[in-house]
C-alpha cells in the first residue's frame, strides 16, 4: 500500500465523513428553520464550516494535513449529535437531563 493510496483513502473517508455530519446539521436546519446563510447563527456557520472543509481537505498531500479536519469534523459530529438528542429529550416529559452531575426530571 502506498503513502498515496493511504492519502487517497483517508480522503475518501473523511469526505464521506464529512458529508453525514453535513446531511445531519441540514436536517436540523430545516427541522428548526435555520438559513443555512445566516450569518450569525452558529449552527448555519458550523455547517458551512463543513461544506468548506470538503473542498480544502481535496488540497492536503500527507495524512498529517488531513488530520486536523478529521478531528474537527468529530468534533462537529458530537456538536450535532447533542443537539438532536436535546430534541429528542424535549419532546419527552419524563426526560432526565444530567446537570452538574446531578440527576433531575
Amino acid at each position: 500500500m502506498s503513502y498515496t493510496y493511504e492519502v487517497t483513502l483517508e480522503l475518501e473517508v473523511l469526505r464521506e465523513f464529512a458529508a453525514s455530519i453535513d446531511a445531519s446539521y441540514s436536517r436540523y436546519m430545516r427541522k428548526h428553520g435555520i438559513d443555512w446563510k445566516d450569518e450569525e447563527n452558529p449552527i448555519a456557520a458550523e455547517d458551512r464550516e463543513i461544506v468548506a472543509a470538503k473542498g480544502a481537505m481535496l488540497r492536503c498531500d500527507t495524512l498529517e494535513e488531513l488530520q486536523p479536519f478529521g478531528n474537527r469534523l468529530e468534533e462537529l459530529r458530537d456538536r450535532i449529535k447533542e443537539l438532536e438528542d436535546m430534541d429528542k429529550c424535549s419532546k419527552k416529559s419524563s426526560c432526565s437531563i444530567l446537570t452538574a452531575g446531578l440527576q433531575t426530571r
